[in-house]
């Protein structure tokens, strides 16, 4: 099944520059959708025989993972609407009322004062709050609640790409593939242990709204940490014979 998707993405890869779909972030993923005839959906993952599929551009160091709340149930901090209210900021652009946007990692308190730490004798992620002579914890997740969106990451393949802009619009090259098989639970936790993985905070309230907009919490990896946190992982040069 690898040898059939690497061959699509070869001759895809072969066509050279391709012009963008849209823009923005997710135009890379639109426009190789297109070219490989996905259905677009925005309920479900992009799935093309047997892989779920994305793709990325090359300068990009980061991978997003997935996003996943923590379990309020159990934690300090109850809602995102209280992380907001708690430790959100003012936005001097006058765009949001106010807004959390900041990532978050297992080496070092953040300038909002905010820090993972991983027990791994419990299988649990904790984040704390540390700043001035207040220090508490804030939120925790439990293996349980990661386990079914790491399993959402088996069979994934990444395609990266080089962008190019024209005069007349931006283009992509998809030059490389990455397949990743069998993500571990015990390497996640790891990872976000070593800094290698870390979470951004994407809570807001636009300025005149009362909603809390909550985009995350979401994971992400380092680009070169990828092959260590599956069981299998191979990459391809999508220009090699």
């Amino acid at each position: 099944m690898i040898e059939e998707v690497l061959s699509d993405l070869k001759r895809l890869s072969l066509k050279g520059l391709i012009k963008s779909i849209g823009s923005g972030s997710n135009s890379i993923g639109k426009t190789l959708q297109s070219e490989l005839e996905i259905q677009h959906s925005t309920t479900s993952r992009n799935s093309y025989k047997g892989f779920t599929i994305t793709a990325t551009s090359t300068k990009v160091n980061r991978t997003n993972l997935f996003a996943k709340v923590p379990n309020w149930d159990k934690s300090e901090v109850k809602s995102s609407k209280e992380m907001l209210d708690l430790y959100g900021r003012d936005d001097p652009s006058g765009k949001y009322k106010k807004k959390l946007f900041c990532s978050v990692n297992s080496l070092d308190f953040n300038n909002f004062g905010l820090r993972l730490f991983v027990d791994m004798s419990k299988g649990v992620l904790y984040e704390k709050y540390s700043m001035g002579n207040q220090d508490r914890n804030v939120a925790l997740w439990e293996n349980e609640g990661f386990v079914q969106k790491l399993s959402s990451l088996d069979k994934t393949v990444v395609v990266s790409g080089n962008s190019f802009k024209r005069e007349d619009g931006n283009y992509f090259h998809f030059r490389f593939a990455e397949f990743m098989v069998g993500p571990s639970m015990e390497k996640f936790l790891q990872l976000i242990d070593y800094g290698a993985i870390t979470m951004d905070h994407l809570i807001s309230m636009k300025a005149g709204s009362k909603n809390v907009r909550e985009q995350g919490p979401l994971f992400k990896i380092a680009k070169v940490s990828k092959e260590d946190l599956f069981f299998t992982y191979k990459k391809f040069d999508l220009m090699d014979a």
